[in-house]
């Protein structure tokens, strides 16, 4: 009987050790996973520092535009764009400006959508390009430090 007792302790005693060994491993395991996400992280956050972008974890506003329509010639004919962008950024002093100033943002993406055609227009590239003015434009008459970050073209209809 002595025996048994002893055998069934040390069986125990062994499924004991094989448990704890089997969860440090599962800990060290996770701490070393972690670690490393730790690393990647502060590497693309230093990254970004030292490249100029900074990652700003404020959300982003966006700041929608009435429906404006510009009309343009083609060739003999008269066309018409119908547009609707919104802004976005993540600054509310920016969003303020951008809703003071929204009818000189107006004429002057008017006057700046004025001078495009319908093939420049028709064409996903030729939206790119104006987004990409539209960016400039607005962010040319902002007088926040921080100004958009993005356009988006919400509507756009040619006729």
């Amino acid at each position: 009987m002595d025996i048994k007792k002893i055998l069934i302790g040390v069986a125990v005693l062994l499924f004991v050790m094989l448990g704890s060994v089997g969860a440090s491993m599962f800990a060290v395991n996770y701490m070393l996973e972690k670690q490393e996400e730790d690393e990647i992280a502060a590497a693309e956050a230093e990254e970004a520092e030292e490249s100029g972008e900074l990652v700003d974890e404020r959300p982003p506003v966006y700041v929608p535009f009435e429906p404006f329509v510009v009309n343009f010639m083609q060739g003999q004919s008269l066309r018409y764009l119908q547009l609707t962008v919104e802004f976005m950024t993540r600054d509310e002093l920016t969003v303020e400006e951008i809703n003071q100033r929204s009818p000189e943002i107006r004429n002057s993406l008017i006057l700046l959508l004025s001078n495009h055609n319908y093939e420049q227009l028709s064409t996903r590239e030729g939206k790119e390009n104006v987004r990409a003015e539209i960016y400039a434009e607005v962010n040319a008459l902002l007088d926040s430090e921080e100004g958009i970050e993005s356009v988006y073209l919400t509507g756009f209809v040619m006729q």
